[in-house]
């Protein structure tokens, strides 16, 4: 297996992602080539201002080659000099960003590459290039990779390197040359060991899509009914989210439930505008469904009232569920376990086929902040069940941590980095809390955290918090988390977790733990600290301290 930089590709997974399909293929070559996805340079005299380059591979010895990847269907014009992908005229020309990109790894390494052989090469993975494919007169077949080419893709860079070695014949390096190399593009834009740039990452990140989940996608097509226990990190809202689109292109109305509302609105941002998946939180659904069969049902009610939402609204719900005539061929729920189980039986009846009709859950029991999990109405051995324990979100030092507080049964899927040590502070009173906070946000925007990689979660009121009286850190304000999250404009948030269930962060603090028991606490490092992706911050009241001292200290028998 090739040695990958950075470790796992870094971007949420989407079908057909071009660049994530070469990522994943690239890694199975020969354990002695390093490749290097999308580094970027500044320019030098023969190359532009500043130039990206999708992939670098180096074999260690003698090659070294920069990939450019293109996707869709892809065709060149000799009459025009024109490339085109997917019938749209490209802007820049494959293989001159390509021929841009090398001469600008070639300034940056210097004499390190004088006797590697350096060249570039273009891959297609999503079409087969005709036999009779003319490409420029400059881009020899050698050095082109179509979508036949992706299944022999060693195959193809042996003869890229061919190509270049005939023409440089270059002596290579010796085992220092290649580390010198290596240390050199690791230094490079986008992996240097910065904190702010190691732990970047887009907000909807998923590392890596694992056996586990292939395998759980293979059995939701083969069960209409299927409960699918995940624990945190284990990819359970990609895998809802997946699946809702693989029936919709079947052609069939999905209804994919939530109880977080910003999930809601992040899932309806990720199918696009064109999407007819029904994305909902269960009581948004509800109330909908409500004021279309009785509008002034919502005038006579006590809204304020304590199981308002909690009782009188699902038995309302109830009632016009079996006459309401929009009905759906699949019913999806993420984080089941904030679901009553007489939820279930309601939603039930909005199913086409309500016996037999499509409706999966997933939850973790270990995430049951509401107290409200009971199964599943449908029970039984005739429901099939499937369990995710591989986290794919979080470092494994992150798992290591919670681990050792909450009796789960995670697992580090096995290409995760090993990320930094969990930071756990003690924390006398909130006046301490406050100051350590500080110290701790400032210290990381210092380092090049983008304040909207972290958050600050909440374990009371802000009015009773450390925060209470605190606008800003380092000139950065302090807002709540708004509709949507990550938010564009938004600076340094916070939230609590009822709010920010589901979602994760490059960063998280969980605070505010004053006067809860080491059993809540032990809760919230579970169900809170695999919030955070990279880092995770704790800050532990002093009473826990003092206990965790007084048992490490006693005496067994």
């Amino acid at each position: 297996m090739a040695v990958m930089f950075p470790k796992q590709f870094p971007r949420a997974f989407v079908q057909e992602d071009p660049e994530m399909e070469v990522y994943e293929t690239l890694r199975r070559l020969p354990d002695s080539y390093s490749v290097f996805y999308s580094k970027k340079f500044k320019g030098g005299r023969r190359a532009q201002e500043e130039c990206e380059i999708d992939f670098i591979i180096f074999d260690g010895k003698t090659s070294l080659l920069c990939l450019e990847v293109k996707g869709g269907q892809i065709r060149y014009s000799g009459e025009e000099e024109t490339w085109y992908q997917n019938d749209h005229r490209m802007n820049k020309s494959p293989d001159r960003q390509a021929s841009a990109g090398m001469h600008c790894v070639l300034e940056y390494l210097g004499q390190d590459a004088k006797d590697v052989n350096v060249g570039w090469g273009l891959c297609f993975p999503h079409c087969s290039l005709p036999v009779a494919f003319t490409p420029p007169a400059a881009i020899p077949r050698d050095i082109l990779i179509d979508g036949d080419g992706m299944l022999e893709l060693e195959t193809g860079i042996q003869k890229m390197e061919t190509y270049y070695a005939a023409r440089f014949n270059g002596a290579g390096v010796d085992n220092a040359g290649a580390q010198r190399l290596r240390n050199k593009l690791t230094r490079g834009i986008g992996f240097v060991t910065r904190l702010g740039t190691r732990v970047a990452r887009d907000y909807e990140q998923i590392l890596e899509v694992t056996d586990e989940q292939f395998s759980v996608l293979e059995d939701l097509e083969a069960n209409p009914r299927m409960v699918v226990k995940g624990t945190a990190g284990s990819g359970k809202t990609l895998l809802a989210q997946e699946y809702a689109r693989r029936l919709e292109a079947e052609g069939q109305s999905v209804l994919l439930l939530f109880f977080n509302r910003i999930i809601v609105n992040s899932a309806r941002r990720s199918f696009g505008r064109d999407s007819k998946v029904n994305c909902k939180t269960f009581h948004s659904l509800a109330k909908r469904l409500i004021e279309d069969a009785d509008p002034d049902w919502w005038g006579e009610q006590d809204s304020q009232a304590e199981d308002f939402w909690e009782f009188a609204v699902p038995m309302k719900f109830a009632d016009i569920a079996h006459h309401h005539s929009g009905k759906f061929d699949a019913i999806i729920v993420d984080e089941g376990q904030d679901f009553r189980k007489e939820w279930f039986e309601v939603l039930s009846s909005l199913l086409v086929d309500p016996d037999n009709g499509r409706f999966i859950v997933f939850y973790d029991d270990g995430q049951d902040i509401f107290r409200r999990w009971n199964d599943l109405p449908w029970g039984g051995s005739g429901i099939a069940r499937k369990q995710l324990k591989n986290n794919c979100r979080n470092t494994k030092s992150i798992v290591d941590f919670v681990n050792d507080h909450f009796d789960c049964e995670m697992e580090s899927f096995a290409r995760s980095p090993e990320g930094k040590a969990t930071v756990e502070r003690t924390v006398e009173d909130r006046e301490a809390e406050q100051k350590i906070l500080i110290e701790d946000v400032s210290q990381l925007l210092g380092e090049g955290i983008n304040p909207k990689q972290i958050v600050l979660l909440l374990n009371e009121p802000r009015r009773d918090s450390c925060i209470a009286d605190l606008a800003e850190i380092k000139n950065q304000e302090i807002k709540a988390i708004g509709r949507y999250f990550p938010d564009r404009d938004a600076e340094l948030q916070y939230s609590t977790i009822r709010l920010f269930k589901g979602l994760e962060s490059d960063v998280v603090f969980v605070f505010g733990l004053h006067g809860c028991s080491e059993e809540e606490f032990n809760e919230a490092v579970y169900t809170q600290g695999t919030r955070a992706r990279s880092l995770l911050y704790i800050y532990r009241p002093k009473e826990f301290a003092v206990a965790a001292d007084a048992t490490a200290t006693e005496p067994t028998s």
